[in-house]
């Protein structure tokens, strides 16, 4: 029964050298086009990268590409300082991410869910500088970093792309080549390298305000509530939490012929409008829906120490400008005069500068009296 078992594996069985070698994955050239965003990649004149806040027109210190698997297991997240990255992937469809620095590179971004496509989501960090810690209920955030991102769904890796790969690394082309023909092994080629073209999910913000009585301040600010607080990767678009930005209007200009009246400005980048249904986006066709819950609170220190404070909607007062894949967003306060929604200029009192005829504060000391203060040991 021994020998007659010993036959019986000898015919069924077929002896070969352990392939310690053996390639399952197919190998994808990564190259990242920023020509779409508001970065500049690193060619060999830009190869050093910058700290801090990430600003447009900054060189870019990292990259990150991640391929989530349809089948939920564990991502396969590949970083490079360079332009161009491989990376070897099984076969299967994923959902892949390609966007500029890594999850911990961003000063004002915080990155979470980053183990499953569904839940991957950026946010901004808190404003700890302001001290108020929250604005009717929204969370004071920082401005974000400059963050372009570019999705693939699906991502597929085929067996013929496998084959490639192992016949690329074993040098064995020509049995492959038999095997699918060379159109088709060119065209297996030719979708083994990948072009990222990542565009920016951070949008400038620029605030006009008609002020009426503009002489009688020394500083101002705003608290600008709702625009989103993050970006959702699985729906490609802003996410629908909301935040409160900080502004500070760094520019006054004079109406003409006027000494009293004329417009503030301030700057601020955010992820944008928040995700509302029928909202509009960079590349996007179809058609914002109707604005809620955005408003502005303006706070101006007069020149005689008080402090004035407006609050207003502003749901009718934000445009989205697309131009070349690029959007930016105006909101104009107090600009709108005609029509029905009538939307007025601030208005500030008239009152008298302390201090000085310039409207500076000034401290003012009387004369001292010397005091001698004995000190024992």
């Amino acid at each position: 029964m021994g020998l007659l078992a010993g036959l019986m594996t000898l015919a069924s069985c077929q002896w070969r050298e352990l392939d310690y070698d053996y390639i399952d994955t197919a190998r994808f050239t990564l190259i990242y086009d920023w020509s779409r965003s508001s970065l500049r990649g690193n060619d060999p004149q830009t190869m050093a990268g910058t700290g801090g806040t990430v600003q447009p027109g900054d060189p870019i210190n990292g990259r990150t590409a991640a391929f989530y698997p349809e089948d939920g297991s564990a991502p396969i997240i590949r970083m490079s300082h360079s332009d161009t990255m491989n990376v070897n992937l099984l076969v299967g469809k994923y959902r892949a991410v390609f966007f500029n620095e890594t999850f911990d590179d961003f000063d004002n971004i915080r990155f979470y869910g980053t183990d499953y496509f569904d839940d991957l989501e950026a946010a901004l960090k808190e404003d700890l500088s302001s001290g108020a810690g929250s604005r009717a209920g929204n969370l004071i955030a920082r401005e974000p970093d400059i963050l372009a991102v570019e999705t693939m769904i699906p991502f597929e890796v085929t067996e013929e792309m496998v084959l490639y790969t192992r016949a690329m690394e074993t040098r064995n082309t020509k049995s492959l080549s038999d095997m699918m023909g060379a159109a088709a092994m060119k065209k297996v080629e030719e979708s083994l390298t990948v072009t990222a073209r990542p565009r920016d999910v951070v949008y400038p913000v620029s605030v006009d305000v008609v002020v009426y009585g503009m002489d009688n301040i020394a500083s101002a600010g705003a608290y600008i509530t709702g625009f989103s607080g993050g970006f959702d990767f699985s729906t490609g678009r802003s996410a629908k939490s909301s935040v409160t930005h900080k502004v500070t209007f760094s520019e006054r200009k004079y109406d003409p012929g006027s000494t009293t009246d004329g417009t503030m400005r301030g700057t601020f980048t955010s992820f944008g409008l928040r995700n509302e249904l029928g909202s509009s986006r960079a590349g996007d066709d179809d058609t914002r829906a109707e604005l809620t819950d955005y408003t502005f609170e303006f706070r101006a220190v007069l020149i005689n120490g008080e402090v004035f404070t407006e609050i207003r909607s502003i749901n009718n007062l934000i445009t989205e400008v697309n131009q070349d894949g690029r959007l930016t967003i105006t909101i104009e306060v107090g600009q709108n005069l005609s029509g029905t929604d009538v939307d007025p200029p601030i208005k500030i009192p008239d009152v008298e500068p302390v201090g000085s005829e310039d409207g500076m504060w000034q401290v003012n000391v009387g004369d001292w009296e010397e005091v001698v203060v004995p000190i024992g040991f």
